[in-house]
């Protein structure tokens, strides 16, 4: 398991880019406080708690769960919604809205997660050392989820293409 967490400032360029289904998407999971009738509902829901900030310029988080393709077989979209809940509660979004989706594009299962950087009290979530949290909670979590720790790494022009989606329009 490994994460790949990437900041802008676009909801519908994000939310449009992992709602894609064209790659097999489909929501698993959610936060309290996100509207999810479609897209644009998504978008709303987080426009209105970022503009609580007016100083966060980029108030998207894009976090990529990648898992190996050895557990396939194993990761249930439950399994995957549970994982998700737990990662953004031990990353410090548990007061943040967020949705995941998980994706059926690539041979090795992966969960796209847009979270709102702004919480529910108008506060920015820190992203300092964000990447060392992430790294050390992908290590330990495959053991408690009896799942394959193996790393497996994301294409860099999958990368390229979130950053793009992400600087869009807000």
């Amino acid at each position: 398991m490994m994460a790949k967490i990437v900041h802008g400032a676009s909801f519908i360029g994000a939310l449009s880019y992992v709602n894609d289904k064209r790659k097999g998407a489909k929501l698993i999971a959610q936060s309290s406080g996100v509207f999810t009738v479609n897209t644009a509902s998504i978008v709303n829901s987080m426009l209105i708690q970022a503009r609580m900030s007016s100083r966060t310029t980029k108030p998207v988080s894009h976090l990529i769960l990648a898992f190996s393709p050895h557990d396939a077989s194993r990761l249930t979209e439950e399994k995957m919604a549970r994982i998700v809940h737990d990662y953004m509660k031990r990353m410090g979004y548990e007061d943040c809205q967020y949705v995941a989706f998980v994706h059926k594009d690539r041979r090795h299962p992966h969960v796209h997660i847009i979270a709102n950087r702004v919480n529910s009290l108008g506060m920015c979530i820190k992203d300092s050392n964000e990447r060392y949290r992430s790294t050390k909670i992908c290590k330990e979590m495959p053991k408690e989820y009896e799942i394959d720790g193996e790393r497996y790494t994301i294409d860099e022009e999958d990368v390229n293409t979130i950053r793009n989606e992400l600087d869009g329009d807000t």
